[in-house]
């Protein structure tokens, strides 16, 4: 790489992402091995996805992939919700037992959106959602969509990573990378007020682009804050055969150097059509640039949208 770059203002930053919002998207692929079943034969769950790490590292001609940097991305780990993730609303989130392991995230966007609203305002006044019907874009399916954030995760700048997840479903749920840095006082002083959030209790505030979730509010950039200043989709895209299966999702990413990435949140988002979605085993493994480029090179030959 060449030497240091001057780093880029904060204010700048921003301006780039937003125009970069219609980024190159990653698309998915078939697992190489068929999944086993859902239930009973969790033996069988831990060798497919052996297995199919096995093949993504040889297709790739990889020697060494680094270690899974997501935290409890099985969903295996928890009391009332997953460790390491965000809160569940019991209405469009939960927490279940059948996902290709065990533990899983179900995503119900058949939600009317004033229940949801209603609930956001008052958690646990809504418990049971009312059936819908029509056109259903008054849903939040139709609208602002279901989406649950990890918690930070530390990454290195400049860096490659090959990011993973299993989904079943339909439509074009993703995984959303947003990549952030810690705002100094002198970015503070240029950057003006902005949508936050906490995506871990009692941690710091990590911009968003949008209001719509819990906990967000509305004030002047500070110093310790996070400020987003990258982000890359990670989209599975189902044929109409392929509703109800699980499927491997993957793809690789360059933390580029000019946006001093320090940390990454990991957004699961499901939307359009309204319906249940599922998503499990989310993974983020650093690589090196050749092994990137030979993931980019399989990809092109391989990858397929879901059949």
């Amino acid at each position: 790489m060449a030497g240091a770059e001057t780093p880029v203002g904060f204010r700048n930053d921003l301006a780039s992402l937003a125009g970069r919002a219609n980024a190159r998207q990653v698309r998915a692929r078939r697992p190489q091995v068929p999944p086993g079943p859902l239930s009973g034969q969790q033996g069988n769950e831990d060798m497919r996805r052996f297995l199919s790490a096995l093949l993504l590292i040889a297709a790739a001609g990889a020697e060494a992939i680094g270690p899974n940097i997501v935290p409890n991305g099985g969903f295996e780990k928890g009391d009332r919700g997953p460790d390491n993730w965000g809160p569940l609303d019991n209405l469009t989130l939960f927490w279940e037992k059948n996902g290709p392991g065990r533990r899983c995230i179900r995503m119900d966007t058949d939600v009317y959106r004033k229940e949801w609203e209603k609930n956001r305002r008052q958690p646990g006044s809504v418990r049971k959602k009312s059936p819908t019907s029509g056109t259903k874009y008054n849903t939040v399916g139709g609208s602002v969509g279901v989406a649950l954030y990890s918690y930070p995760i530390p990454v290195d700048g400049d860096a490659w990573y090959l990011v993973e997840y299993d989904v079943r479903g339909q439509g074009e749920p993703f995984l959303y990378l947003k990549g952030y840095r810690k705002v100094t006082p002198e970015d503070a002083k240029r950057a003006g007020t902005r949508i936050f959030f906490k995506p871990k209790p009692g941690g710091p505030w990590y911009s968003l682009l949008v209001m719509g979730g819990v906990g967000q509010e509305k004030h002047q950039t500070r110093p310790g804050d996070y400020a987003q200043v990258f982000r890359r989709r990670f989209v599975a895209k189902f044929a109409p055969r392929a509703k109800g299966k699980w499927h491997r999702v993957w793809g690789v990413v360059h933390l580029p150097k000019r946006a001093h990435v320090q940390t990454v949140l990991l957004e699961l988002y499901a939307y359009w059509p309204p319906g249940d979605y599922y998503f499990d085993n989310v993974s983020m493994r650093k690589i090196t640039p050749e092994e990137a480029r030979r993931f980019q090179a399989k990809r092109t030959k391989y990858s397929n949208v879901l059949e």
